[in-house]
C-alpha cells in the first residue's frame, strides 16, 4: 500500500495553510494587562464615542456603505480586527485577517448593531446609558470575541437624513484621543465610499498577508542606561518635585461600598455654551494656565470649600496646610517615537499617568480667598507638570512614579482621601471637522469651488465617555464645537450621589464664575 504521508498535500506544514498566513498575534504588554485586570468581566473603563449626524435627505446612507467604511477601518487598524486569547499563560492579541473582501464585509456586518428611529433623543440616551452605566452582562464587550463594537442608527419617516454612530472599545486597546481618530476616518470613508472600496480591493488584490499588530507600549520605550549617580540625582529631583506628598492628604472619602459586584457606574456631563466657554478660556489664557490646570485646581478647591463648610469628614484642621495628588495622562508617543509625530498615531495603548502633587493652603484661607487660591493652585499645577514632563530625568521620573501611583491606587481602594483622575482629550475642533463633503467618482465638486455643506454629512453633537471604574473616579474634559465639556465618571455605590453631586456642582460653579472674571482681566 502506498504511503499516504508522502503525498504532497499531506506533507505540507500547517504554516502553509491560508489561515496561518493571515493570522498574527502578540502577547499583551504590562500596561495592557494592568488595564485588563481592573476591567474585569464587567468592562470597567471601556471607552465609547457617540456621534449625532445629519445629512441631506436626497442622499441617504445605506447600511452597506456603513459596513464598507467599517471594514476598511478594520484593515487600517489591525486591533479592530483582533480579539484577546486567554488560552496560554499570558493573554495575547490574535488578529485573524479576513481572507477575502466578502469575508471582511460579513465579519464587519456582524459587529455592527443596526437600528432605526423616528425620534432620535431616546435611542441616543438609551445607548449612552447602556455603554456608560449598563450592568447587564449582555451589554459588556466580550474581548474574547473582539475589541470593538459599532452602532449605527438611521432615522425613518420625518427623521430621514438623521443618523447616530457609536463605537465602544476597551481602554487597554486605545484612549479617547485615538477614538476620535477612528471617528474622523470613518466619516471620511463614509463620505467617500469609493475610497473605502478601493482600500479593501487594494488589500485583497495582492498576496495574502497578515495584518501587523502595533507593538505594545513597553516595546517602544527607549532603553535608558542610568548609572547609580544619575539615579541618585534623579531621585533627589523627584523627591523635591513631590515634597507636597508629606502634607496631610486631602480629598473625598467614599461613603459607600467598593465591592465590584455591587458597582453602579454613573456619569455626569456638563457642557458650557460657546460664549461662556470663550470667556472661561480667555480667563485661563490671561493667567497663563490651561483649562486642564484650572480644572485640576477646581477639583482641589471644591474639596477645601466642602471641608470648610464641614460637609466632608476630615482629620485635617481648617487652619492646617494640606496636600493633593493628581493623576494626569500623558501620551508617550512623541518621546518614545519622535519620528511618528507627523504620521497618524497608531491605534494602540500609548497613554500612561503621572503624579502631580499640590501644596494647598488651609481650607479656611482658601474659602476666604477663593479666586486667589484657584489661580495659585492652577499655576502650581502648571509648574509641577512642566517640571516633570520637561525634565532631563523624565524617563527616570516615570520609573520612580510607578511606586507613587501604586501607593495612590491602593490608598483609593482602602478608602483614603482622593480626588478624581484627570484626563484631557483636548480641543477636538482641530481634530474632528464638523462637515464631511460627499464624494463619488461620478459627482465631484469643481476644483476650487467652496464646499457645499448642504451636500455633506454634519456632526451636530459629540459625546465621549467611559464605564466608571469601581475604585477610580475620573474627570474627562474636551472642547468641541467651541463648547467646553466635562464628564465625570464614578461608582455611585462607592461614592454616592449624596457625596458626589455637591462636589460636582462646586466644580461647575467655580469654572462658570471664570466667565465673569474674564471681563475684569
Amino acid at each position: 500500500m502506498a504511503d499516504s504521508s508522502a503525498s504532497p498535500e499531506l506533507s505540507l506544514s500547517t504554516s502553509d495553510l491560508v489561515e496561518s498566513i493571515v493570522t498574527s498575534s502578540r502577547p499583551l504588554g504590562e500596561a495592557e494587562r494592568g488595564h485588563i485586570l481592573t476591567r474585569g468581566i464587567h468592562g470597567f473603563s471601556d471607552c465609547y464615542v457617540i456621534v449625532i449626524l445629519d445629512g441631506p435627505v436626497e442622499r441617504l446612507i445605506p447600511n452597506d456603505h456603513v459596513v464598507l467604511a467599517c471594514a476598511a477601518l478594520r484593515i487600517r487598524h489591525p486591533l479592530l480586527s483582533s480579539h484577546v486569547s486567554f488560552a496560554g499563560l499570558n493573554p495575547e492579541y490574535v488578529c485573524a485577517a479576513p481572507m477575502s473582501e466578502q469575508h471582511a464585509l460579513k465579519e464587519t456586518k456582524d459587529m455592527i448593531e443596526f437600528s432605526s428611529f423616528q425620534t432620535r433623543d431616546q435611542p441616543v440616551a438609551a445607548l449612552r446609558k447602556r455603554w456608560s452605566e449598563g450592568t447587564d452582562p449582555r451589554d459588556v464587550l466580550d474581548i474574547r470575541q473582539g475589541t470593538i463594537r459599532f452602532a449605527w442608527m438611521s432615522g425613518i419617516g420625518a427623521a430621514e437624513g438623521q443618523y447616530v454612530f457609536g463605537l465602544q472599545i476597551p481602554h487597554f486597546a486605545t484612549d479617547g484621543h485615538r477614538q476620535i481618530l477612528i471617528v474622523r476616518q470613518f466619516l471620511e470613508l463614509l463620505a467617500d465610499i469609493d475610497r473605502a472600496h478601493g482600500e479593501l480591493m487594494g488589500h485583497f488584490s495582492g498576496p495574502r498577508r497578515p495584518l501587523r499588530l502595533p507593538d505594545n507600549l513597553e516595546a517602544i520605550l527607549p532603553d535608558i542606561q542610568t548609572s547609580e549617580a544619575q539615579m541618585t540625582e534623579a531621585q533627589a529631583a523627584y523627591d523635591k518635585l513631590t515634597q507636597a506628598s508629606t502634607l496631610p492628604r486631602a480629598g473625598r472619602i467614599p461613603d459607600g461600598t467598593g465591592a465590584r459586584d455591587r458597582t453602579i457606574p454613573r456619569e455626569v456631563l456638563r457642557v458650557w455654551p460657546r460664549e461662556d466657554t470663550r470667556r472661561i478660556l480667555s480667563a485661563c489664557k490671561a493667567h497663563g494656565v490651561s483649562i486642564t490646570q484650572v480644572i485640576a485646581a477646581a477639583m482641589a478647591l471644591a474639596i477645601m470649600e466642602a471641608h470648610a463648610n464641614l460637609e466632608l469628614p476630615s482629620s485635617i484642621s481648617l487652619n492646617e496646610p494640606q496636600g493633593f495628588i493628581l493623576n494626569h495622562a500623558i501620551d508617550l508617543t512623541p518621546r518614545a517615537q519622535p519620528s511618528a509625530k507627523a504620521a497618524e498615531p497608531e491605534l494602540a495603548l500609548r497613554i500612561v499617568t503621572f503624579p502631580v502633587f499640590l501644596a494647598a493652603p488651609p481650607s479656611a484661607y482658601a474659602v476666604a480667598h477663593e479666586m486667589e487660591t484657584l489661580w495659585s493652585l492652577a499655576k502650581q499645577c502648571r509648574e509641577n507638570t512642566l517640571a516633570f514632563v520637561q525634565s532631563p530625568n523624565f524617563w527616570q521620573f516615570m520609573y520612580l512614579a510607578r511606586d507613587t501611583l501604586a501607593e495612590d491606587f491602593f490608598s483609593r481602594v482602602a478608602g483614603e482621601p482622593s480626588v478624581p483622575y484627570l484626563s484631557s482629550v483636548g480641543d477636538l475642533d482641530s481634530e474632528l471637522p464638523m462637515h464631511y463633503q460627499f464624494i463619488s467618482s461620478s459627482a465631484t465638486a469643481p476644483q476650487g469651488s467652496q464646499e457645499d455643506h448642504t451636500q455633506s454629512l454634519a456632526i451636530s453633537k459629540l459625546i465621549l465617555g467611559i464605564k466608571a471604574n469601581p475604585f477610580v473616579d475620573t474627570v474627562s474634559l474636551w472642547t468641541f464645537d467651541r463648547q467646553l465639556h466635562i464628564n465625570i465618571f464614578h461608582s455611585a455605590s462607592r461614592m454616592t450621589p449624596a457625596l458626589m453631586d455637591p462636589y460636582i456642582r462646586r466644580i461647575h460653579d467655580i469654572i462658570s464664575r471664570l466667565s465673569v472674571v474674564a471681563h475684569k482681566l
